[in-house]
């Protein structure tokens, strides 16, 4: 019996650290964040966290990895058809819904790691083929009328629009309506609104 719940326990013990791990870098940043305020917040020793995680920096690419895999679901989620870049620059459109301010601050966090971890560059490189891969073979998501694929480049074109949106986060109210409506037809294709 021990030994069917040891890895659950496990498994359990890991989620709990990721998740505390998460709470103190969303707050303090990957590297603001102490040890000792990872084994308070997580509940965990350093000898249970230590088991898991063999470095801070072992936990850091689990919470990439976590966090990125949350970010694609959400995009999945969220693209559709009749999203336009009207959607993707307007925080307060229904694109946006679900998206936490903890979530925004770990996902930065995750791309400003990457310009100087190679490891975590990786981890978000495989990410994000992985998203344009399943882009590019489910053409309904983005193009529902036509269901034409759009092309790898649209799709990173597309990706990196709600990128820099996320690093940018202010909606820019002064964007001329015809340049969203130029920047639109030439990503997502004849789409009648901006």
């Amino acid at each position: 019996m021990n030994q069917e719940t040891n890895p659950q326990r496990n498994c359990t013990r890991k989620q709990q650290i990721i998740e505390a791990a998460k709470a103190c870098f969303s707050e303090h940043g990957f590297h603001g964040c102490s040890m000792a305020e990872l084994f308070s917040r997580s509940g965990y020793g350093a000898g249970q966290l230590y088991r898991d995680f063999h470095s801070k920096e072992a936990l850091i690419n689990e919470v990439v990895k976590s966090v990125a895999a949350e970010w694609r679901a959400f995009l999945f989620r969220q693209l559709r058809p009749d999203t336009t870049l009207s959607d993707l620059l307007n925080i307060e459109s229904a694109f946006w819904s679900g998206w936490s301010q903890r979530e925004h601050a770990l996902l930065l966090e995750s791309y400003s790691e990457a310009s100087r971890n190679e490891q975590v560059r990786k981890i978000l490189t495989d990410e994000e083929e992985q998203t344009i891969n399943y882009l590019a073979g489910n053409s309904e998501i983005l193009n529902g009328e036509t269901q034409q694929p759009f092309s790898r480049a649209q799709i990173r074109l597309l990706l990196t629009i709600i990128d820099g949106f996320i690093c940018r986060v202010v909606y820019d109210q002064q964007l001329n309506e015809n340049e969203l409506v130029r920047l639109n037809t030439l990503i997502f294709g004849n789409q009648p609104n901006a």
